[in-house]
């Protein structure tokens, strides 16, 4: 293990970039569910812009991951001194811990609402069920 203190600085700039991108991913999602012309921002934004926050939340979503990546690999480097110098059983501990807990609490939610037959989280195939938790168990853990 690296001997150096673990750098404690934020980034501003990546924390924003990162900002903008969830927000961007939200209003896709959103959108997918309903125009966002339909919504609070049609009253104060023109369709132009709408159509551009809904459509560029998709690649959100790879702006995210790759910023996320540089911030795991920075943080590895800062805690083992090399890449080639992980331990990967730590390494993925310490990632299950971050994930993990809210993984379960989304699927605890996702479930109760199912159970609870809310309109729209109401899953009626065993099959696609099983799917379906697969499916965000994959996209969480990416």
């Amino acid at each position: 293990m690296n001997s150096a203190a673990p750098r404690s600085m934020r980034h501003p700039g990546i924390d924003r970039l990162r900002g903008l991108a969830i927000v961007l991913v939200v209003l896709h999602h959103i959108g997918l569910r309903m125009p966002l012309r339909d919504t609070v921002l049609g009253e104060w934004l023109p369709r132009r812009l709408l159509n551009a926050l809904n459509y560029n939340g998709y690649e959100a979503v790879f702006v995210f991951f790759v910023i996320s990546g540089f911030l795991i690999a920075g943080n590895a480097l800062d805690r083992w001194g090399d890449l080639s110098r992980i331990d990967l059983g730590t390494f993925y501990r310490r990632r299950a811990a971050r994930i993990l807990p809210c993984l379960l609490a989304l699927v605890g939610v996702l479930a109760l609402l199912h159970a609870l037959a809310v309109p729209d989280y109401v899953i009626d195939r065993h099959w696609r069920a099983r799917c379906a938790v697969v499916a965000r168990v994959a996209a969480v853990g990416a």
